[in-house]
């Protein structure tokens, strides 16, 4: 899993990043922050895209790593 420190801080590769406003809907003190609501607005600027997310954690999951082969387990 990426670690997030002052000195070396934890950011999405900037191609993955877009025009969605994104925030948590868990609650505060919550561990596992995994829960998000995204709103952008669509082309034309008329209308507004809701979106509803929960957190794929398998992102992070390296392919032979330990915790990959415990999962498989």
């Amino acid at each position: 899993m990426p670690v997030n420190t002052e000195e070396n801080p934890w950011q999405m590769d900037s191609s993955e990043v877009d025009t969605h406003l994104v925030f948590s809907i868990d609650p505060k003190g919550c561990e596992d922050v995994d829960d998000t609501l995204s709103v952008r607005t669509l082309p034309g600027g008329k209308r507004l895209e809701l979106g509803v997310h929960i957190a794929d954690v398998t992102y992070f999951v390296r392919e032979g790593s330990l915790t990959d082969l415990e999962a498989r387990s």
